[in-house]
């Protein structure tokens, strides 16, 4: 009779517990990513029904306490999102300094990935820059 050894087998049922766990590891990384990605693309508009969908998940707000909250949430949007239009020419110009002072130190095919994820971070706050002037547009009154 022909008895596997029990200790080749206990070995093998960890490695595959380890490489499951690995995997789900990996796999789940990948998602948090994107789902952090495809929030940041959907821009400003996104941010209030995220907020308010967490809210109302983690504190089991009623329909009524979600109607009263939900104007409040909007408006702090609105107040941090006109705080970072103010900061951002500071931010800016530490990044654009930065920036200056990591690409020599980089290859071609760097600098262009580089590049290319500081033309993302343009294009995502200028979506916020639009989204704040509609907004200030609307709370102003037309003369």
């Amino acid at each position: 009779m022909n008895r596997m050894n029990p200790w080749k087998v206990w070995g093998g049922l960890t490695l595959l517990f380890l490489s499951g766990t690995l995997i789900g590891g990996v796999v789940t990384h990948g998602y948090l990513q994107s789902q952090l990605e495809r929030r940041w693309e959907a821009g400003p508009t996104a941010k209030k029904p995220w907020m308010m969908e967490r809210l109302t998940r983690r504190l089991d707000l009623t329909a009524d306490q979600q109607a009263s909250l939900g104007p409040i949430v909007g408006q702090a949007q609105d107040d941090l999102l006109a705080l970072r239009a103010q900061q951002q020419p500071q931010v800016e110009a530490i990044w654009n300094r930065t920036l200056a002072a990591v690409k020599p130190g980089l290859q071609p095919e760097q600098q262009q990935k580089l590049d290319a994820f500081e033309k993302k971070l343009h294009r995502r706050w200028q979506a916020s820059q639009d989204y704040l002037k509609t907004i200030q547009d609307k709370t102003q009154p037309h003369q």
